[in-house]
């Protein structure tokens, strides 16, 4: 075999490799320097044109991508010192219109852009008493956006206040007594805008604010006093009370459901969750309501429920039931177990281990009814499940009469098998019943400004 006669053949799609990587660095090259010289014509069409802050800008742009192209320095040398005097004559026509924060964004550009020339090589020049001048006009921008604010809240244009102030706040090196200023002046805007909202029946909405003030100065701040007022106010004159009615059970479910399981339920949400509401919500007398409903015959009706909550003097009535309630067995898996019976005589025999998912499904169907209007103004409907992995024993006779381990006898006990049924039924309503409290607290709330 002629083995050198292989080599050229193996070189040369290594060649060929090589060219084509060698060209696209070629490509990209020029491509960048295309792209660079564009930069440049842009740079010098500018200056021409006497645009010379974009002019600047380009040509600084260019020797970012090029450090060593001169005629980008020198361009950038030339067009940014008369840009420098263009960014200070700007500055001056914002401060003689009296926009001294404007004129201070103006100036803050005018930094950046000395800044980034002198990181490329360039040093522009700026008048010799600049520092005083931003001092000055610093102090300006600050008492101005000051008796902006003042003005904003004296109009009750609260937000643009809060705005103003903050501006001061983010924007400006200020000193602590100032700042206590702004801050008592911000919870003061947000006080105000409360009582405001208190007056218009936004109670949430001035809590809030009573809290943003709170968070501003904290609670232990001696002018925080007006914010706990003002929430205390917005609480009083804005909670609803609500008539919790138990919960029913759907007349076609009486048999599936387990007897004291809607007890349980209504025990679980009268005491672990009407009786303690989030803020806006109060619970009408539960005794009182009881009460009340051993005088009604019958099933409850919304309007019988509309009347006790009236007497209640309660602002909405809740009514529920319980409309499915469901044990399924699902994933089935059976297998036969070879076993014997007791006695001298004992016989063969088998018995059936049986292993499945035990699924237990509840749904409650809720409304809200407003006493004023007798209508339904929200509703919905909670599900939830709960499986777990059960198993026992199937055996046509007696399983008694097997000679059955103290592990086997287990799969056939009713009692524990009842109490596996049990535990799931606890994390049913475990589970279930926060989540009905968080619906109908979530529809309360949304009916509540």
């Amino acid at each position: 075999m002629n083995t050198p006669g292989l080599l050229p053949t193996l070189i040369h799609p290594l060649k060929n490799r090589l060219l084509v990587f060698t060209w696209l660095l070629i490509a990209v090259s020029v491509m960048g320097c295309v792209s660079t010289e564009k930069r440049f014509e842009r740079a010098v069409s500018y200056e021409e044109a006497g645009d010379y802050i974009r002019a600047a800008k380009y040509y600084l742009d260019v020797l970012e991508r090029e450090p060593n192209m001169n005629g980008a320095r020198e361009g950038l040398t030339r067009t940014g010192a008369i840009a420098v005097g263009n960014y200070m004559d700007l500055a001056r026509e914002r401060e003689n219109a009296g926009e001294f924060d404007e004129a201070i964004k103006v100036l803050d550009e005018l930094d950046a852009f000395r800044e980034d020339a002198y990181d490329a090589g360039v040093e522009l020049p700026i008048e010799p008493n600049y520092a005083e001048y931003r001092e000055g006009l610093e102090g300006a921008a600050i008492e101005s956006l000051i008796d902006q604010g003042r003005l904003a809240e004296q109009q009750g244009n609260w937000e643009e206040a809060l705005e103003l102030y903050q501006r001061v706040l983010e924007d400006y090196e200020i000193t602590v007594e100032r700042k206590e200023q702004l801050n008592l002046a911000r919870a003061n805007v947000h006080v105000q805008w409360g009582i405001q909202d208190i007056e218009r029946s936004y109670f949430r909405a001035a809590f809030q604010h009573g809290a943003d003030a709170l968070e501003i100065l904290g609670e232990s701040h001696p002018r925080s006093v007006a914010a706990i007022e003002l929430q205390d106010r917005a609480i009083a004159e804005g909670t609803q009370y609500i008539t919790f009615f138990p919960t029913t059970l759907l007349t076609d479910l009486s048999d599936a459901a387990p007897e004291g399981l809607i007890q349980e339920l209504n025990d679980i949400m009268q005491y672990e969750f009407w009786s303690t509401p989030p803020a806006f919500i109060a619970s009408s007398d539960p005794v009182q309501m009881r009460r009340e409903l051993r005088r009604n015959s019958g099933e409850l009706t919304p309007l019988d429920g509309i009347q006790i909550g009236r007497l209640l003097e309660a602002d909405y009535i809740l009514l529920s039931r319980t409309v499915q309630f469901q044990l399924d067995e699902t994933r089935v898996r059976e297998k036969t177990v070879d076993a014997k019976t007791r006695g001298r005589n004992s016989l063969d025999t088998t018995y059936v281990h049986r292993t499945y998912t035990a699924r237990l499904t509840a749904e409650i169907e809720y409304s809200l009814f407003k006493i004023e209007s007798r209508e339904e103004v929200e509703g919905g409907t909670v599900k939830y499940d709960v499986s777990s992995r059960l198993e026992r024993g199937v055996y046509s006779g007696n399983y008694q009469d097997l000679d059955l381990t103290y592990n086997e006898q287990r799969l056939f006990d009713e009692d524990e098998l009842k109490e596996d049924i049990r535990d799931l039924e606890d994390e049913l309503l475990d589970s279930l019943s926060p989540r009905f409290a968080d619906a109908v607290f979530e529809d309360i709330l949304r009916l509540i400004n």
